[in-house]
């Protein structure tokens, strides 16, 4: 989760799209500019708190969270797949 958030943010410093004032913002930032879908900026935006979750209060962790959040990889694949056709049209 944290490559996505530092390749949202570069994308954003990289396009001057503005500042994000947290993880949750870098998605709608791009989601807002038209970079990403409505849909996959809020799936990445549920990614992001959940990072923040798992760094911050990782005591309360269960296996079944870890579990859940490890179901929610292809959403990190398809951020990926989109940011691969935006570095293709350059």
């Amino acid at each position: 989760m944290n490559r996505l958030i530092d390749l949202g943010q570069e994308i954003i410093r990289a396009k001057k799209l503005g500042l994000p004032n947290s993880y949750k913002e870098v998605f709608q930032i791009l989601e807002k500019k038209k970079v990403i879908s409505q849909t996959l900026a809020r799936d990445l935006q549920y990614l992001a708190s959940r990072r923040n979750v798992l760094a911050h209060e990782y005591f309360d962790i269960t296996e079944e969270t870890i579990y859940a959040l490890y179901t929610k990889i292809k959403i990190g694949k398809k951020f990926m797949q989109e940011v691969q056709k935006l570095v293709r049209k350059k």
